[in-house]
């Protein structure tokens, strides 16, 4: 029946290895083209809605999906699994003479947290015209728990009816550019607003736990739990100028392959890449992890060019100190595909010879290290966050250490910082003005951040630098280089930011083509900023140049 529900949570890993506590899934849906162009709606299954997780989406088996206009009854809609989503073909889809919406519900099934056993009901919602009519579609949805949005100016209002009818402290998430995703309960009257900040996609779900006993599948449960998710495209009223030039200004050849979690440095005239993942996301063996070295001459950038290879490395870092390229650290998979993954980070540091085009080893790392970053000061090399994984069998440990290498020393050795006020993997690592800043990451209980944590060489000590503005989430995967007196981060919502030195607020510079993360951002030669690799709805090829000005 149409008031079954619409979509799923799912307590799954969003943690890029399974050695880690489990984080919540959602099915989302998302207007979309099809590989031919053709309009169409896609359905996710992940944490967040541009982040899907292709190796997860059977677990979307059996869900129902409808196509609800005004003037219509429900109808129900075709899917078409595809390697990376689910498509649904949607009649007179994105047609402002017939305004409606996509709709999916998926009954989860009994799941268990601590003495608790409940049911999982989801529904999931997107618009496929403007929100004028928000409202006369809302009494025709056939969902139980829906959220109908309003904005005015940049002011979002949503309503939030079980049963057609407000519910009073449901909790609302609202996640997207400039907003941190905190949790929200509704009014009496099912209402809630959030003030949006930058244009982009909002992402919002709500949740409602019926009090009703069951029993499903020989499961019983003591209660419901009832999930639902809408889409917003949103673009600002305002208009705001960003200091961003055409990036279709300076095109280079996109990469030979798609690659995420991999090392990259600017030397010369040349850019570089080491390594990476090659698969699908937590698909990990030999054969997905990249053993190759390639560049791309940015003066004359016709192709790229294989050189000395080394070993198959993910989660690893690369940066250029005097004449040499250096490598530091990463993953490597002991295993075949198909078979059990068995993961081992490693302690390696090697410089490259461009002229010998050689790898020579340098002192290594005091303990394996992986997931994490590094940046150069002067002659010195810095290496903070990260994690240690230690096989198919064992807890990955998370790193409270921090080191640097003087490659100008006598004899160089790595020395330790002073101990770090944090525990995180999957950060950005970057100077600006002599300091060392380590941005945004995973903590050591799973959760995101986008606090920024700033090392002093001179004095020793830790302070902190204003938090990424947005939610957790973009503090994830992202990446940061300096570029003259700023510092530039990319996000995984495509927002490229700057922080100029002691500043004590992030400057929105414009969005990237291609909203990416697990990618590299590098200063290029013409006071740009150069855009590698990464992932966004599968891994991203195409670099894109983005011209930053004073």
């Amino acid at each position: 029946m149409l008031l079954r529900p619409v979509f799923f949570l799912l307590l799954a890993s969003l943690i890029w290895l399974s050695a880690t506590p489990a984080q919540a899934h959602f099915l989302w849906l998302l207007q979309a083209k099809s590989a031919s162009g053709t309009p169409t709606v896609q359905a996710h299954f992940s944490e967040a809605a541009e982040d899907p997780e292709p190796e997860l989406l059977k677990r979307l088996e059996g869900m129902e999906v409808w196509y609800r206009a005004i003037t219509d009854n429900a109808q129900p809609l075709k899917t078409k699994l595809t390697p990376e989503v689910i498509e649904i073909a949607v009649p007179k889809v994105f047609d402002p003479a017939h305004p409606g919406t996509v709709l999916a519900s998926k009954t989860f099934g009994v799941s268990t947290r601590g003495d608790v056993h409940f049911l999982l009901e989801y529904y999931a919602k997107v618009f496929l015209t403007p929100l004028a009519d928000a409202e006369k579609l809302r009494e025709a949805t056939p969902l139980a728990l829906d959220i109908t949005p309003t904005i005015e100016g940049k002011k979002l209002t949503l309503l939030v009816t079980w049963k057609k009818k407000p519910v009073a402290d449901s909790e609302v998430v609202v996640k997207g550019p400039g907003l941190k995703g905190d949790k929200v309960k509704t009014d009496a009257q099912g209402r809630v607003s959030v003030d949006l900040a930058d244009a982009g996609l909002i992402e919002i779900r709500a949740r409602h736990i019926e009090a009703r006993a069951g029993k499903l599948a020989d499961k019983e449960y003591t209660e419901v739990r009832h999930y639902s998710t809408l889409t917003l495209p949103w673009s600002s009223p305002e208009k705001t100028t960003a200091s961003v030039a055409d990036p279709a200004a300076r095109e280079l050849p996109s990469l030979p392959e798609g690659l995420t979690s991999f090392g990259a440095a600017v030397h010369g005239e040349w850019l570089y890449v080491y390594g990476g993942h090659l698969a699908k996301p937590h698909q990990y063996s030999m054969e997905t992890q990249s053993p190759r070295l390639r560049r791309l001459n940015l003066n004359a950038p016709t192709a790229w060019e294989d050189l000395a290879s080394g070993p198959r490395l993910q989660g690893v870092a690369m940066v250029t100190c005097g004449d040499r390229l250096v490598r530091i650290g990463g993953f490597s998979a002991h295993n075949a595909a198909g078979e059990k993954q068995n993961l081992w980070s490693v302690s390696e540091v090697s410089s490259y010879n461009p002229t010998s085009n050689q790898w020579t080893s340098l002192p290594p790392l005091p303990a394996p290290r992986s997931s994490h970053d590094a940046a150069v000061i002067g002659n010195t090399i810095y290496v903070a966050g990260g994690w240690q994984l230690r096989g198919a069998d064992a807890k990955a440990s998370w790193h409270d250490t921090a080191w640097s290498l003087d490659l100008s020393a006598a004899i160089p050795a790595w020395q330790p910082l002073a101990t770090p006020p944090f525990q995180r993997r999957a950060v950005a690592v970057a100077r600006l003005a002599g300091k060392l800043y380590v941005i945004g990451g995973m903590e050591s209980d799973n959760s995101m951040t986008t606090e920024v944590a700033v090392y002093d060489p001179a004095s020793r000590t830790w302070t902190t630098a204003p938090d990424l503005p947005g939610n957790d989430s973009e503090g994830f995967g992202a990446s940061a280089f300096a570029v003259e007196n700023r510092l530039c981060v990319s996000t995984r919502n495509g927002q490229l930011l700057s922080l100029q030195a002691g500043a004590d607020k992030w400057e929105t510079l414009g969005t990237l083509k291609h909203p990416r993360f697990f990618h590299r951002l590098l200063a290029g030669l013409h006071q740009d900023v150069i855009v590698v690799g990464g992932s966004a709805a599968g891994k991203v090829k195409e670099l894109e140049v983005v011209a930053v000005t004073k």
